[in-house]
């Protein structure tokens, strides 16, 4: 039974302020589209508001790229998923930084549009869908800007073809021509070409098992009007190179790509200002990874410009684009043994040496020059509109998908010297292992500062501690331990401080707390016995320390650890608890002295099932007081309560109670001493999710939102962070309780 307040005697600071408090917060699921989201809530509103989801509004792939209109804005066609998003036209201006989500795709226009979208004038796009239209052989389709229509223009199987990809190819004649992978009189797809002024369509070339087979991409307009194209073929029969002269209606098998390391070419041909051509192979051959190589028409003579070899790289993924500089630029993806990551070269158009060579942060898919002189493209997974300039700066024009700015958002935010609100997510990014991220309250405007690196992960209540302006301490997991480290929030740069290993120290809990240049954490494996340990890292001689191991525990099976916190005096308090399979029960909080270098059990409740265990840990008061949570999980009913712990004398008192309802994360206190907590509920039958804020003087709790719709998120986790956004304080007493 929680008990009210008796002889516990506290001194308090209470603010009056003509501001508000502002309290922000993270669900690790619910919103829109069930992947959490940020809220905010504002004193005195009792309003939630929600700030951001993490969605996949419009995942999906992306085929061909981006395409420059005579206006200069960037078209192109997302293949969109799940329901009822669908695919998708979109266009982005450079110059107004403005993105606009068009018209979406229904079946009877096509399905999976495939390729770039062709200017035809000013005002017309035309494209084809891979799929959709009579016997589900696809279609061409045109999109009109002024009126915002999206229509279907022709059906492949009129032709007895299929599967068209790459779009469509103007050539200065007018006629617009294009490649099916399927149907044609051998079974192996056609070229075609479709007048757009009479709608019509027609056969210039079937294509035969010797020209080469598989997928075909884009078709590139190239020296003399010779339209050029690659046949991938597969591993044993490699691809081909072929050209096809429209004035003629010659076609020709240019160039067998069928010996080891050239095969499985892929994506567009470019031709540059000498009518070279430059494409990319893919083929793991040996050390090898793929290839950029050159091709010279006049000659039909095949270079090697580049070999991605496995120790440095993934295979190309781009195909070759010109830089407004006159360099051949393309992306290679990370290797599993390369500790390179995503990377992009640019190669001398006239010599093929390398030229520059840089990390991206991501490696996109189809790349385009635009009038203003940068480049514009998607990310490999297709969720992001992105844009590079010179020296390799990058930038994320658009997310299409939300999960790469991560998804399930962690327990732990902060607000950083700077005002911004920082947090982490546990998935997603550029490696799907977690982001740190950056929140903007004044604007909204949210960024990610880092993708966690693909060999390491994150795990939840994740510990962000600001060491100085731009500088960050977290705690990174992987298999072997963990590493303590330092992160840059201007550049994304991390830097490794102390290592743990599972052998050792163990594997760190993601919350620590510091003390002038120490930081001090818990680990729930490793120490002495091996049921975890405190520990400790002075930051300007970086080693971990062993500063108590927690044991023995012979027939305990869990063993549970509440986060770190500095007393106002520098000691540094902390919480266990721990049960075994009948449900016994032994919970304490322990004091480390830095000065002593003791330890001291404080508070023990043992032995007892019924009786209520520490759960988050505490955090310290203005006051110097200390307030944390304790929960009764295994008697029923299930109750928490906030405890408040005066060091002082050595008091423990439970204050507030909440029936059938656990903290989400240790309680925050403002400068009135208030206590601040998201609760979930702890069954079916329990109260919804909920954000309370309770007052010690009066041991009174109001309930500041109560979730009512999964769209607000559901699942609330972590810390309430009260941002001194707007307080001003015009008045300060002291009272007594």
């Amino acid at each position: 039974m929680i008990r009210t307040l008796s002889t516990f005697v506290l001194t308090l600071v209470s603010q009056l302020s003509h501001g508000q408090y502002e309290a922000w917060g993270t669900a690790t699921s619910g919103g829109s589209h069930g992947q959490g989201v940020i809220y905010r809530i504002v004193n005195d509103q009792y309003e939630v508001v929600k700030h951001f989801e993490f969605d996949y509004a419009t995942s999906g792939g992306i085929e061909g790229g981006l395409q420059r209109s005579q206006d200069g804005r960037l078209w192109g066609a997302v293949r969109a998923r799940p329901f009822p998003y669908g695919a998708l036209i979109f266009s982005y201006d450079p110059t107004s930084d403005l993105h606009v989500e068009h018209v979406h795709f229904t079946d009877p226009v096509g399905i999976g549009p495939s390729g770039y979208l062709e200017p035809l004038s000013e005002d017309v796009l035309v494209g084809t869908c891979e799929f959709g239209g009579i016997g589900n052989a696809g279609t061409v389709f045109t999109y009109t800007i002024s009126g915002n229509t999206l229509v279907r223009s022709f059906d492949l199987d009129v032709l007895g073809l299929s599967q068209p990809t790459g779009g469509l190819v103007k050539h200065p004649a007018g006629l617009l021509y294009g490649v099916a992978i399927a149907g044609g009189d051998h079974g192996h797809g056609a070229l075609y070409r479709y007048d757009p002024a009479s709608g019509t369509a027609e056969v210039v070339h079937h294509f035969t098992a010797s020209d080469g087979t598989g997928a075909s991409h884009t078709l590139t307009l190239g020296a003399n009007d010779v339209l050029f194209g690659m046949r991938i073929g597969n591993i044993a029969t490699g691809g081909t190179l072929f050209s096809f002269d429209p004035s003629s209606g010659i076609f020709a098998k240019r160039f067998d790509l069928n010996t080891p390391g050239a095969r499985l070419p892929k994506g567009r041909l470019l031709n540059d200002a000498n009518g070279l051509l430059w494409g990319i192979s893919t083929e793991h051959y040996g050390a090898e990874r793929g290839r950029l190589f050159r091709f010279d028409p006049s000659s039909d003579s095949y270079s090697v410009i580049h070999t991605y070899f496995q120790h440095l790289s993934g295979p190309p993924v781009t195909s070759p684009v010109v830089t407004a500089t006159g360099y051949i630029l393309v992306f290679a993806e990370e290797s599993t043994s390369s500790v390179l990551g995503d990377s992009f070269m640019t190669f001398n158009a006239t010599t093929g040496q390398v030229a520059t060579q840089a990390d991206p942060l991501g490696t996109p898919m189809a790349l385009c020059l635009a009038a203003d002189g940068k480049l514009y493209g998607f990310d490999t997974g297709s969720k992001a509109l992105i844009r590079y300039s010179g020296g390799g700066v990058r930038e994320v024009v658009n997310y299409f998908n939300k999960a790469l700015l991560g998804r399930v958002p962690s327990g732990k935010l902060m607000e950083s010297g700077t005002g911004q609100v920082i947090g982490a997510c546990v998935s997603g990014g550029f490696y799907g292992k977690g982001v740190i991220y950056r929140l903007d309250p004044f604007t909204l405007s949210y960024d990610t500062i880092v993708s966690i690196p693909s060999w390491e992960s994150y795990s939840d209540f994740i510990q962000l501690v600001e060491e100085e302006p731009g500088q960050l301490l977290t705690i990174i997991n992987h298999a072997g331990g963990g590493m303590l480290m330092r992160l840059s929030t201007s550049t994304g740069e991390f830097v490794p401080l102390a290592s743990f290993t599972v052998g050792g120290v163990g594997r760190p809990s993601s919350r620590f707390v510091k003390s002038g240049d120490t930081v001090y954490g818990t680990s729930t494996q490793g120490g002495l016995y091996g049921e975890g340990c405190l520990w400790r890292v002075n930051l300007n001689a970086p080693q971990v320390d062993t500063l108590y191991s927690f044991g023995p525990y012979p027939n305990w099976d869990q063993v549970y650890l509440g986060g770190l916190c500095e007393m106002s005096d520098g000691r540094i308090l902390g919480t266990l608890w721990r049960n075994n399979e009948s449900n016994v029960n032994e919970s304490y909080m322990y004091i480390h002295d830095p000065i002593s270098g003791t330890i001291n059990i404080r508070q023990p409740v043992i032995n007892n099932s019924a009786a209520p265990q520490f759960h988050h840990g505490f955090v310290t008061s203005p006051s110097g007081t200390l307030w944390g949570t304790m929960i009764r999980n295994f008697a029923q009913p299930a109750s928490s309560a906030i405890v408040g712990y005066n060091p002082v004398s050595d008091m423990l008192t439970p204050m507030g109670t909440f029936e059938n309802l656990y903290f989400a994360g240790p309680v925050s206190v403002d400068t009135e001493e208030r206590s601040w907590a998201a609760l979930n509920p702890s069954g079916l039958d329990s109260p919804p999710s909920m954000i309370i804020r309770w007052d010690p003087w009066s041991n009174s709790t109001d309930t500041l939102h109560v979730r009512t719709v999964s769209a607000e998120g559901t699942s609330f986790l972590g810390d309430i962070l009260l941002t001194s956004f707007g307080v001003g304080v015009e008045e300060r007493t002291t009272r007594g309780l």
